[in-house]
């Protein structure tokens, strides 16, 4: 493989705190750039980067509508270096709770994907999501998918023959 054939991906792990969005997404924030600056063209942040998802009332603290700061930062880190940049959270539209994958792209856009089945607990706090999680990058065709998404056959099914790359 030669060298414009390679891409250099970043998976981020936080150590998150619940309900803390303010601190969440500095720490995401800072995890990020670093990846960047050490060449990274696609950052892949956790599932509920804006805080972790699990039966606790201040979960719902760190719920953002589409338009949010962590969307912002993310958007703001994807023109900055000129790479893709993505993460997970719980966001709410039309009276609805989802957990939306969000990757921004160099080009100022951002892409989605709700995931399709909330697994065990997360049910108490988001929607299944009905979209085909296809998005198109700079490298072809992606698949975003979250979490068990990435192990169940209706994914692979969604996928099958259209994506070059899953994130």
């Amino acid at each position: 493989m030669s060298a414009e054939h390679v891409v250099r991906v970043a998976a981020v792990q936080t150590a998150a705190k619940v309900g803390d969005l303010a601190g969440n997404l500095a720490q995401a924030e800072t995890l990020a750039t670093e990846a960047l600056e050490r060449g990274a063209r696609i950052v892949a942040l956790p599932e509920f980067f804006t805080t972790p998802c699990f039966v606790h009332p201040r979960v719902r603290d760190a719920i953002v509508a589409t338009e949010n700061p962590a969307r912002e930062m993310l958007l703001r880190l994807a023109r900055r270096y000129r790479a893709y940049v993505g993460g997970s959270m719980l966001t709410r539209r039309d009276g609805d709770v989802y957990n939306t994958y969000c990757l921004a792209g160099p080009d100022g856009s951002v892409q989605t994907h709700d995931k399709d089945l909330p697994t065990m607990w997360e049910n108490a706090f988001y929607v299944a999501g009905s979209d085909d999680g296809v998005v198109e990058t700079d490298f072809g065709a992606t698949g975003l998918a979250v979490c068990w998404e990435l192990i169940r056959w209706r994914t692979v099914k969604r996928f099958a023959g259209r994506i070059r790359y899953a994130i």
